[in-house]
This record gives C-alpha cells, structure tokens and sequence, in this order.
C-alpha cells in the first residue's frame, strides 16, 4: 500500500512537470477555487489586473487576487461610465454637503464636497471628466468574508494627495495580504487634515497582513467604529500626522510590526486613541520625528494602549512615558536573542542586477559592492532622503545602514527588495499531445498565462462574442499585442528541453498558433481571466517532463544533467545539526519534537548533496537539505523541505531502490553560463515546482505552470 501511494505521487508530480496536462475539449462545472487555511473552507478566486476588473469581482465569500499595480485615479475612466449609478448627495441644514457619489452594490466613489459636478445632467455632456477630475474617495463597502491579495508585490496606489487611498465600510471577516498601498504624491505636510493610507468604518475581525503602508500623507490606519482588528508584519512609513487612529474601536492589535522614518508635524502622536482600547506587542518603533515635543501616544481618559516586548529607539521629539518603557525590550542583543520576540532589524535582498555598492557614510566614498540577491539586514535608518536616476527612471529613497561583520555600511534602499529577483530566465513546460479512450484529443500546448496574467498590465483582446467559446485562435491583431505584452517576437524560437531523453527541440515562434483556451476548473467563462494562453503544438507528443524557454538563443546544455541515487549515511555523518532556527519563526512550532529518521548522501559536480528526513510521531513530514562544497566543504545552500496541504515530499532515489522510482531527482549544469542546478523535492497540489541554483545569492527559478484551481 505504501508503495502504491509513492507511486500515486509520482504520477501526479510528473503530471505537474507536464503543465497539469488540463483536457482543452471539455468544461468542467467547478468554480476556481483556493482553500484558506483560517477556516478551512473553500473560497471562489478572481484574478484582478486592473481597476475595472478587481471593482467587479468585489463581493462576499471571495478572493481577490491583483496582479498588477492599480493606479486608482488614472483608471476611473474606464469604471465610471452609468449615469444611473451616479447621485447627488443633497447638503445638510447648514450647507454642508452637496458631495456627488458614483455608487455601487460594493464600491462607492466618493467625490469631494466642493466638486465641480454641479448635477447629473453635468455628467453626461462632459462625459464624467469633471468628476474624475476633482478629488476622489474608493469605498470598499459590505463585501463580507473577502480577502484581497497579491502573490507578485502589486500596489494600489492613489495620485491624490487628499483623502484616503481606500476606504473599507460596514464589512466583517476581511483580510488584507501581502499588498503595498500608497498616496504616489508624497504630501511633505501640505495634504490637509485627513489622507491616511487606508481607513476602516463601522467594521469588525478585520485582518492587515505582510503590507506595506507608506503614507505619504497623514496616517498609515485610521478607524471608526471598528471591533477587532489585527495588523501583523506591516510596515508604517512618511507618514506626517499620525502612525495609526483609533476612534470608537476595541480589539486592536498591532504585532510583529514595524512604524519607521515616519516625519511628523503640528505636535502628532504616532498613536492616537479616543474610545480605544490598543495592544502593541513585539512591534517595532525606531527613526521617527515630530517636529515639537509631543507624546508619543495620545489618548482620552476612554482609551486604553499597552506595549509588550517592544523595541523603541532612535525616535527624537517624543515623551514616553514608563507604562510604555515598561513594555519595551532594552537592547538589540536581546531582541535577536530571545525567542518569538521580532526583531526590528529587516532582512532584504539586493535587486540591482550589475550588483550595489556600499560606502563608509550615507552618500560617501564607495568601500565595496554587494553581488544581486545578496541578503543584507538593515539596522539603521538615517532619514538621508535622495533622487537617484537609474536606467532612465527617478529612484527616490533613503540611504540605510548595512550590517556588514561588524561594522555598519550604507546603500540606496531603493536597490533592496523584500525577495530575491529572478534572473530573467522564465521556464515554462509543455503539456504533450492526448488523445483520450473517448476519442477526445488535447492539443500539445505551452501556457504562458502566468506571464500575461501576473507579469504585465494587460488589456482584454478577446471579443464578447468570444468569451463563450471553449478555445480561441487569436487572429493577426490579438497575436501580435498578446506577443508584445508577454515581450515575444515572431522572430524568437521555442526550445524544449526534454529532461530523460536530454533532447533540445526547437520551433520558430512565427510558425505556431497562439490560442486561448477555458481553463477547466472554470465553469461558464465570463472574462478573459478564464482563458489560458498559449502556444499550439498541434501532436508533439514527447515526455511530461520537460522545460521550456521562449527567446533569441537556447539557454540548455545536453549531457549535463544526471539522475541522483542517493546513498544512506549514519545520521552522526550528517554535516549539520537540524536547528528550527534556520526556519521562519512562524512555523517553528511545527519542529518541535523532530528527530533524524535518515540520512542521504550524492556526490557529484564539485558537490556534496546531504538530505536528512526529520521525524515526528512516526511520519516523515520534513526534510532537510545541505550542500556543501566538495573540496572546502564550505555551506553553499540549505533549505527545509515540508509536506504540507500545498505540497508533497517526493520519494528518494536510493541505492538499495534504484530505478524503482525512475530518475526523480536531478542535479548538473542545465543551463548555459548559470550555476548547477537540482530540483525533483517536491510534488505541488497548489503552486508550481521550481528549479534549484545551486549558489549563495542566486533565487530558485519557478516553474509558470499556471496551476489554476
């Protein structure tokens, strides 16, 4: 029974490599669906890339995932278009009032008290410019159990410098994740009263996930009437007023933050409370300034704030009182130190791709340079603010401090990102031609959705006629603005790399229909975002697992790649201790009680290959993987291998089984002028596999298989 499992998995592992070898004849009746893990329920996913798209798919019980920056005031042409959606909102007795609003079932665009837009009629004969125009407010309103993502670093930015970024109303069970979220005007005092990033009304168990808030404006939160909201690894930044306000809400928690370089003016508070009750709990709140002396908390005899394992430092004009020392830690030695605390120091990689210079002062003398994907740890913040021009582009940003052995160098943070950056190298894999019992065929294809999707600001190019259809051939006006988005010419070639024959095919791009076909766990298409784009191979049929470029040159090496069967060592050989430390403290909880089950060695290309499974309660759920180098034993990667609901742990090739798995996991020079690679771990129910360099800064390479369900 075991083994037949196993051999479950391979089948569906191989499957992946092969693209999820989707059927492109038929419909299935399942909605697009992504499991939470909150609640364990399933939730239909919207992919949003634009204004108009994300305002659409809004509702309760949902994902939203954006996939591309969102320019809010710049796209409102294109969702402002029903005159019948649009009133005026009559002022009060005093006069106050007269705001013109354009709304919807679960969006309202606000406009401004003084708008020009004198009455409905207006709208018409100036096609809504006016209203556009004058300052806006996007209300997110009674959407209840939605979440709204990204999984690529998109924003929602607004170029306004009056009001809100968005605003979210009269909703409950809501989760902002993984967004940065912005004013793209930065205000330097003169925004007026009330511009905080984001603003919850009348809400309740709201959560604020792995976001960034760069204010630009008055506040990174403000609530009214809110109960319940939790704000966790978040970064609050340029702000001028306020940190974070409260009015009117209770169960407001702050933890695992960080509120930095935040200039604030006219005797400001970074926490302001009336009728609140805060906690702030192992947050940090370092390099903030008021222009006064002023309380670093203000609160009404209503409001309660407590501070718990905090560290604050480096904040000049604020008084802090001792109920708030009290709950703070001392030193940065502890911090680092003491377990579950956060530490205020923030880890980045370096994006610039020739590599980044460090100097001995903020834009001082050049002392050496940090490689791409180098990670580096910022320590200091010196509020030295600059204008960098890089590749034709204005960098703004602010020179930090560098931990480099002991001592602390500066570099521009406008060259660090919060993940490492591919190196432009995008592999898709071919999904072979079928032909099933029932005589239905699947055409050989190569999606490359998740570049078009994810990696672009795409415009819709099928037809409404089209939308219906189960697969497309797009014509000569679609190809050829589907091929200058994903950045492909005709002229360009596709190299396949089958992987257990070690054969390159090759296929001249200008040869090859483009088609659009519905993806299957979609049930009525409605929009573009239901299609997956590709290439049609026609009856290539070659082995599921495969890697595919498109470009100029083929950037593949026969001859290279080579089966790993792995050889059983004693435990005690194996070169490093599992440490849950070298995990992300998040999910440190999950090792408690491992102990080495067995370990695994390979030796081949200059390279010592170690695996250890990691046992708990008699499974094996983890694995943990060392290379070192084979003539210094230098560590040049690790990492933890886990199976989770995601994911699957793939069997391993050993002596004493040989073949009795097929060749499952690989390692040598794949590509040309890169370093060796390895890949074969892990098996993927949701997401895409990725391919392994073996090197100290350079990221893994995913997988764009587009595992929609």
């Amino acid at each position: 029974m075991k083994l037949y499992f196993k051999l479950i998995c391979l089948l569906v592992f191989f499957s992946q490599i092969g693209l999820n070898a989707n059927n492109r004849t038929k419909r299935s009746s399942n909605k697009i669906t992504i499991k939470k893990e909150t609640n364990q329920q399933s939730q239909p996913v919207y992919f949003a890339a634009n204004l108009k798209e994300f305002l659409d798919a809004l509702g309760a019980n949902r994902t939203i995932i954006i996939t591309n920056d969102i320019y809010i005031k710049e796209e409102l042409n294109q969702v402002v278009t029903d005159t019948s959606k649009f009133f005026m909102k009559q002022p009060n007795a005093n006069g106050i009032g007269g705001q013109p609003k354009y709304n919807n079932e679960f969006y309202a665009i606000e406009g401004a008290y003084w708008s020009s837009v004198a009455t409905k009629e207006s709208l018409t004969k100036n096609n809504f410019s006016e209203f556009i125009k004058d300052e806006i407010k996007l209300v997110i309103k009674k959407a209840h159990n939605l979440t709204i993502m990204t999984n690529n670093s998109s924003s929602i930015i607004m170029t306004q410098s009056e009001d809100e970024v968005i605003s979210f109303e009269d909703l409950t069970n809501f989760t902002l994740l993984n967004l940065s979220i912005f004013h793209e005007i930065e205000t330097d005092g003169g925004c007026g009263e009330f511009a905080p990033v984001i603003a919850f009304k009348n809400a309740s168990h709201i959560t604020v996930d792995n976001c960034k808030l760069n204010g630009s404006g008055t506040e990174g939160i403000h609530t009214n009437n809110v109960n319940g909201l939790t704000v966790v690894h978040t970064d609050v930044f340029n702000c001028n007023k306020r940190g974070f306000s409260f009015e009117k809400s209770k169960g407001i928690i702050i933890s695992n933050c960080t509120i930095y370089s935040n200039t604030l003016t006219n005797s400001p508070s970074i926490f302001y409370l009336i009728e609140s009750e805060v906690q702030i709990l192992k947050t940090s709140i370092t390099s903030n300034t008021s222009d006064t002396s002023t309380p670093m908390v203000y609160k009404d005899d209503k409001s309660t704030i407590t501070f718990k394992e905090c560290y604050i430092a480096e904040n000049t004009n604020f008084t802090i009182t001792p109920e708030i020392m009290a709950g703070t830690i001392k030193n940065l030695v502890e911090i680092s130190e003491k377990e579950g605390i956060y530490t205020p120091y923030k880890n980045y990689f370096v994006n610039a791709k020739s590599g980044l210079n460090y100097r001995a002062t903020p834009k001082g003398k050049i002392v050496g340079k940090f490689p791409i994907n180098t990670k580096v740890t910022v320590i200091k913040y010196t509020k030295v603010f600059d204008e960098i021009t890089d590749g034709g582009k204005v960098l703004k940003g602010e020179w930090v401090g560098i931990q480099q052995k002991t001592d602390t160098v500066y570099v521009f943070n406008s060259f660090l990102s919060s993940s490492p950056t591919d190196l432009e190298l995008k592999i898709y894999e071919l999904s072979p031609y079928y032909k099933e019992e029932n005589g239905d065929t699947r055409t050989a294809f190569v999606n490359l959705s998740d570049t078009y999707f994810s990696s672009i600001k795409y415009d819709n190019m099928l037809l409404n006629q089209e939308i219906t259809s189960d697969t497309i051939v797009l014509n000569l006006k679609q190809r050829a603005l589907f091929l200058k988005k994903i950045n492909i010419s005709d002229a360009d070639t596709i190299f396949i790399y089958e992987i257990e024959n070690d054969t390159v095919y090759s296929y001249n791009v200008k040869n090859l229909p483009l088609i659009a076909c519905v993806n299957i766990y979609v049930g009525a298409s409605e929009n573009e975002s239901d299609f997956e784009f590709g290439f049609d191979l026609g009856k290539l049929t070659i082995n599921y697992s495969n890697f595919v470029y498109v470009g100029k040159e083929n950037p593949f090496q026969t001859k290279q790649l080579k089966p790993m069967v792995w050889k059983t060592i004693a435990n005690k050989d194996f070169p490093i201790k599992f440490d849950a430390k070298v995990v992300n403290k998040d999910i440190r909880s999950w090792f408690d009680g491992v102990i080495p089950e067995k370990s695994y060695i390979f030796k081949d290309n200059n390279y010592n290959y170690f695996i250890q499974n990691l046992e708990r309660d008699g499974s094996v759920n983890y694995r943990y993987m060392v290379v070192l180098n084979a003539t210094s034993n230098e560590l040049i990667f690790s990492d933890v291998l886990i199976d989770s609901e995601g994911s699957y742990l793939i069997p391993l090739n050993t002596e004493d089984n040989e073949n009795a798995y097929n060749e499952i996991q690989w390692s040598g020079a794949l590509f040309k002028d890169k370093p060796v690679v390895t890949f074969g771990y892990e098996g993927y129910s949701f997401g895409c596999p990725s391919i392994t360099l073996i090197s100290k800064t350079a990221p893994p390479i995913s997988i764009l298989c587009d595992n929609r369900h």
